[in-house]
């Protein structure tokens, strides 16, 4: 019931909250997950970055006047929302934790079209990473706007692509990881400005970076079962639990 509450605390990031939450159940359990669920819960949460990120970014340009570019992020966001909905059945709620793993697979099938999904998008960041940094508007209503210095970011806890536009260097999936970012590459995006326009880039340059770690998990999927068997009564006890979701650290 509670892995069915926690998805709905943001319908934007419902797969890192099962995620976190299934992850702490798992400690107190004792339950060693499957290496294909962890994978498979890898390409959920990097799917879940890039529309967040997208989503994110799209309301930026709104927010700036940019409607059109709102538009163009929230159609290519559309991409990753059909992939969730052909892996899981649900657009944004994927429903694809549980305790012990994962209920839905990712079949053999699904890869050719997730990856011409990831090229799309691909090519559409790169296009906007090149608007966000040379259109005059934007540059004129985001560069030195907004402003959170890499002091005030430490200070106030902030968190994320939040903190890491202000140049600290901090990513739970690198810095503790889980799932199967310990097997994966991936690079830790910080910009130093610490501006909105810092914040877009970092989601931009994010989502590339998000794109390339899905490629790695799905060329790596391994073989085998999706769950593990979990005793029906747990010995009372206490754990926490953290994940990166896409707007920053997560804890349960």
């Amino acid at each position: 019931h509670n892995v069915y509450l926690s998805e709905r605390i943001c319908g934007i990031c419902n797969a890192a909250h099962t995620t976190t939450y299934c992850q702490a159940i798992e400690r107190l359990a004792d339950v060693e997950v499957p290496d294909r669920a962890r994978y498979i819960r890898t390409i959920l949460c990097e799917l879940e970055r890039i529309q967040s990120h997208l989503l994110w970014a799209g309301v930026a340009a709104h927010e700036i006047g940019f409607d059109t570019l709102f538009m163009l992020f929230w159609r290519d966001r559309e991409l990753v929302l059909d992939l969730k909905e052909m892996i899981s059945g649900g657009r944004q709620l994927s429903a694809s934790n549980t305790v012990g793993g994962v209920r839905r697979d990712v079949k053999p099938e699904f890869v050719p079209k997730i990856l011409r999904a990831l090229e799309k998008i691909e090519k559409a960041t790169k296009y906007y990473i090149d608007v966000y940094t040379s259109d005059r508007t934007i540059l004129a209503r985001c560069t030195g706007v907004g402003v959170l210095t890499k002091e005030d970011a430490r200070k106030l806890c902030a968190v994320g692509p939040t903190t890491r536009a202000s140049g600290v260097d901090v990513d739970i999936r690198r810095d503790d990881p889980y799932a199967a970012y310990d097997e994966i590459s991936f690079e830790v995006i910080t910009e130093r400005e610490g501006d909105v326009l810092a914040k877009v880039i970092v989601r931009l340059l994010e989502t590339l970076e998000s794109i390339r770690i899905t490629r790695q998990a799905l060329e790596a999927l391994p073989r085998g079962p999706l769950r593990t068997k979990v005793p029906p009564q747990i010995q009372p006890n206490e754990v926490t639990e953290r994940i990166e979701a896409p707007r920053g650290e997560l804890f349960y």
